[in-house]
């Protein structure tokens, strides 16, 4: 789970030039948005500003709320990692938001990292 600097997040305020340079730092394809209280509004991703930036020519100085996919999927910080795994290939995402019991986003994970593990397992009992 990439957590600390790897795991980013941005009010939802926050324009997006800001925000894909939050992204760029942590070498994220994806961003949390946060309210004022911290707790998880929405999701930024690489997809959503490419969908963005042809429809919006101004759409590096709009807010993240303006552009950001509401009620993002996210899973708990006490989940099994067999539910994450069910989440992506149900799901079919790329990055997983981990939040606390206050809706607060703690972590991110990234489907690249299962797919990794998921080839080691194999490995390991054929």
């Amino acid at each position: 789970m990439r957590t600390g600097e790897r795991n980013a997040v941005a009010r939802e305020t926050l324009p997006v030039k800001d925000a894909l340079m939050v992204m760029t730092r942590a070498r994220s394809g994806s961003l949390s948005v946060v309210n004022a209280k911290g707790k998880l509004t929405g999701v930024f991703t690489d997809g959503d500003f490419r969908r963005h930036m042809a429809l919006d020519g101004n759409l590096l100085a709009q807010p993240l709320k303006n552009v950001m996919t509401r009620r993002p999927i996210c899973i708990r910080n006490d989940a099994l990692a067999v539910d994450a795994l069910k989440i992506f290939n149900e799901r079919n995402i790329d990055d997983l938001i981990v939040v606390n019991a206050k809706k607060e986003p703690v972590g991110l994970v990234d489907s690249a990292g299962f797919a990794e593990v998921e080839d080691n397992v194999r490995g390991c009992i054929e």
